[in-house]
């Protein structure tokens, strides 16, 4: 790695010497959760052989409200394998009772290929002796998950390779006690979070270490699936299918690639890889040809099945089943899983050997994405919130700033590998970066508009876009005749000034007034003026703003001006009230172009917001007639 990298999660600050009491526990559980940080590997190996406690994950408060629950979890980078060399039998009493069994020792473990090539280290629990070993060996993911099903489905993955870890590693609030002794593999290795990409060569070796032999050339096509097959039989039952899905249900992928004539292809990322396997055709890799056929799934009288490009222009493929009894509509994924019960990540596995694909990084990935790692590690610094005041404020209200992170962590899963520029470019649809949110696509595009107008991320115009990316950018939109296409986005350096430019504008935007109601086109323009909007919003540079709504700000103005002339203060509630239309949807319509305009008004007018109190109220002379003895709202006053 080019520059040390971080993670972030739950580490509690008390250091242990022995394995904490009950009661201990319960202070750790209920003060961990106060103490999210963001950790170099070298310093969170520190900590666990210090004796400090953490959680595996970053958790995140909701409604002010977290406790040590799944329900919290936010993101996941780091996971230990707990090796206790126990397990249950039953007792004389018909109850189950622990014992000793060791299967894997401390120098074992010290000297496992898996374990140097992809841990990066491990430490002794409390309860460690010589005659029975108790150690974790600790992984970092080389990106964070932010799904939790994904990260436990990866885990369960590595608890594949190591059925004697205890099993609960896979838990998204998991908390482990620190220990003692500490044994570093390498800090900079970390662990691919598709584990096509190491879960099949080791699940081989494994399985022929175990059985005492070695694979030959007969069975060459099968080699990465036979742990997977194993695990996961096959139904037996007779299925009226051509010799495509037999293939399919004995994971024959040497005998299908033939088949659908598979040219090898290096890949950059895994979106990429998601859509080349959905984009090949379906009709070849089933082996049907005729437009309907009798559905694979199930047996009837008369075909219901058939397969289809979509309609939405993506180029993948569908198989769908449009009987009323058993309904089916699936790509190749989910035909596959349901063919033969491996998960999603098996059947990834599986297919991108029948479709010989590889995937590979080049350096410029490796290099942007070890950038994006240091901007997180910037924003997450304790030392952020002394040098940019404003910026932190502002950024971590209502969640902004873990929002943020997630953008940086989609950028690293999209990074194009083909691209000779050190330019970190993405693209992504507005409904997929809010999935990853978990927020609505309106509340997105809000965020992500205040992200651009912050500098933070920056929208591309077409002159900005490299010709082969936009040239595919255009021909997507063609094609699935969308009035846009995704916004292509760049994450430009960051560095001293440009973090000096964010604190500026957190500072002007707090001291405007403005809230999310502004974060739309209009409300930059009204209140930083048309060359910011075209900016922010380069897609709608010919965009006028309505007539009405240029009428109904005038109108505004002028109660505002009126109350502050005539009172020496108003509040936006009140020049709403004394601002008299006649049309349907008005009351609506004065409140979203206050909040909208607000900022631009008192920058022409020479007006200030500033904050109620009971001294402010004597000063200007405002009585239980003007507002409610408790009510404190934010006046609107000449400087």
């Amino acid at each position: 790695m080019l520059k040390e990298a971080t993670i972030r999660l739950m580490v509690h600050p008390k250091q242990y010497s022995t394995k904490p009491s009950k009661e201990e526990t319960a202070f750790i559980n209920n003060t961990v959760l106060k103490n999210p940080v963001t950790i170099t590997v070298k310093d969170l190996a520190d900590s666990l052989s210090s004796g400090q406690s953490i959680v595996t994950s970053y958790l995140h408060p909701n409604k002010n409200t977290i406790t040590r629950s799944e329900q919290f979890w936010k993101s996941q980078q780091f996971v230990a394998l707990d090796f206790d060399n126990e397990k249950f039998i039953i007792g004389k009493n018909k109850k189950r009772v622990k014992i000793k069994d060791i299967q894997l020792t401390w120098e074992d473990a010290q000297q496992n290929s898996f374990f140097n090539k992809y841990a990066a280290f491990a430490y002794k629990t409390f309860n460690f002796k010589e005659n029975h070993p108790k150690f974790r060996v600790c992984f970092i993911f080389e990106q964070p998950f932010l799904n939790l099903d994904k990260c436990k489905e990866t885990i369960n993955r590595l608890l594949e390779l190591f059925p004697m870890a205890d099993p609960i590693s896979n838990q998204g609030n998991r908390l482990f006690y620190g220990g003692t002794d500490l044994h570093v593999f390498n800090y900079e290795n970390t662990l691919p979070i598709d584990p096509t990409l190491w879960l099949s060569i080791y699940s081989y070796n494994l399985l022929y270490l175990n059985e005492g032999s070695k694979p030959n050339s007969t069975n060459r096509h099968k080699k990465i699936h036979i742990n997977i097959k194993d695990k996961n039989k096959i139904s037996e039952e007779k299925i009226k299918t051509n010799r495509n899905l037999e293939l399919i249900k004995n994971l024959d992928a040497y005998s299908l690639a033939d088949i659908v004539n598979s040219k090898p292809i290096e890949l950059h990322n895994l979106t990429q890889i998601n859509n080349y396997i959905k984009k090949q055709d379906l009709r070849i890799f089933l082996g049907v040809s005729s437009s309907t056929f009798h559905d694979i799934f199930h047996e009837e009288q008369s075909p219901s099945a058939s397969v289809y490009k979509s309609n939405t222009g993506s180029g993948h493929w569908f198989y769908k089943c449009h009987s009323a009894s058993f309904p089916f509509c699936g790509t190749i994924f989910e035909v596959v899983e349901k063919l033969t019960g491996l998960t999603r990540l098996q059947v990834k596995n599986f297919l991108m050997e029948v479709f010989k694909i590889t995937l590979k990084e080049s350096e410029l990935q490796m290099e942007l994405k070890a950038e994006l790692d240091e901007y997180k590690y910037i924003l997450q610094s304790p030392d952020f919130r002394e040098m940019y005041p404003n910026a932190f404020k502002l950024l971590n209200k209502h969640r902004y700033i873990d929002d943020f992170y997630i953008i940086l962590d989609l950028a690293k899963q999209n990074l194009s590998g083909d691209i000779h520029d050190k330019r970190k470019l993405f693209f992504h649809s507005l409904k997929t970066i809010a999935e990853s949110l978990g927020r609505s696509e309106p509340t997105t595009s809000s965020r992500i508009t205040f992200f651009v107008f912050l500098k933070m991320l920056c929208k591309l115009n077409d002159d900005e876009i490299p010709d082969k990316i936009l040239k595919i950018q255009k021909k997507n939109q063609r094609k699935n005749k969308f009035k846009r296409r995704n916004t292509m986005y760049e994450i430009r350096d960051y560095n001293t000034s440009l973090f000096q430019e964010i604190d500026n504008r957190c500072k002007e935007w707090n001291e405007k007034g403005l809230t999310t109601k502004s974060m739309n086109r209009e409300g930059i323009y009204r209140n930083f003026g048309k060359a910011e909007a075209d900016r922010v919003f380069p897609q709608d540079k010919n965009t006028e703003l309505p007539q009405l709504h240029d009428d109904v700000v005038k109108q505004l103005t002028v109660t505002l001006n009126k109350l502050v002339q005539l009172k020496g203060w108003t509040t936006e509630k009140e020049v709403i009230q004394e601002t008299v239309l006649f049309f349907k949807g008005q009351k609506q319509l004065k409140s979203d172009l206050i909040k909208k305009s607000i900022g631009g008004l008192l920058d022409s007018y020479n007006l200030k917001k500033i904050s109620c109190t009971k001294k402010i109220k004597e000063q200007y002379g405002i009585t239980e007639d003007d507002m409610q003895k408790s009510s404190f709202p934010k006046l609107i006053i000449k400087y």
